[in-house]
């Protein structure tokens, strides 16, 4: 999941630059792309690794399902401690402080897909606008985006519930309790919503003036 965020985040910056400054063809993944013809391939190369996102979480999920009792505490441990910056379901220690540190990456990730809807607002107006296909293709992007969410929840619903089977059964592999992380819960929607408002209003902003 680092890998591809990693790899969606470049590209996008790639284009909301590139259609600021109006060029007339730009580099994306290595690929050569002028401006007028780039739209599709874009959100194209956007819906792939939305869709890559989505299944990475999903499969997450799943093999946490699948993981045997006296397994479960370590995959939830190298799950929730894992260090990448922008890990959704980070957790490093009980008080505000590190419920704050463990938020921000939730936020952050829901704007790196909002960074790639402004990107995508920006290039279609200096494109020769979106036909039949184009129009799928940017469905696909939104359709994606919801279900990358929805695997993150997903799996995080089951790091939960296997917390809390663990509670009732006094497992010595599972050292949390869901009480632990509740504040972090909280934190981590809370940045999220935000990170929706915002990312929302600058794409309606890029729409609305014209850019």
């Amino acid at each position: 999941m680092e890998l591809i965020a990693t790899t969606f985040i470049v590209p996008a910056l790639i284009v909301l630059l590139a259609a600021a400054g109006v060029t007339k063809g730009f580099d994306v993944l290595g690929l050569h792309l002028d401006t007028d013809n780039a739209y599709g391939v874009v959100v194209a190369i956007f819906d792939c690794l939305l869709l890559l996102f989505t299944i990475t979480g999903w499969k997450a999920g799943d093999f946490l399902k699948m993981c045997p009792e006296s397994e479960a505490g370590r995959a939830i441990a190298a799950v929730l401690t894992h260090k990448w910056f922008l890990n959704p379901f980070c957790y490093s220690g009980r008080g505000v402080a590190s419920a704050v540190t463990c938020g921000v990456g939730s936020g952050l990730l829901i704007m790196i897909w909002c960074i790639g809807l402004c990107s995508l607002q920006l290039l279609s107006t200096v494109t020769h606008g979106r036909g039949g296909v184009e129009k799928v293709l940017f469905a696909l992007y939104l359709i994606f985006g919801v279900t990358s969410a929805l695997g993150i929840v997903r799996l995080f619903r089951l790091i939960l519930q296997r917390i809390d089977r663990a509670e009732d059964t006094s497992d010595e592999f599972v050292p949390l309790t869901v009480s632990d992380i509740k504040l972090n819960i909280v934190l981590k929607s809370a940045f999220a919503v935000t990170a929706i408002i915002v990312g929302f209003w600058l794409y309606y902003s890029f729409a609305h003036i014209g850019i």
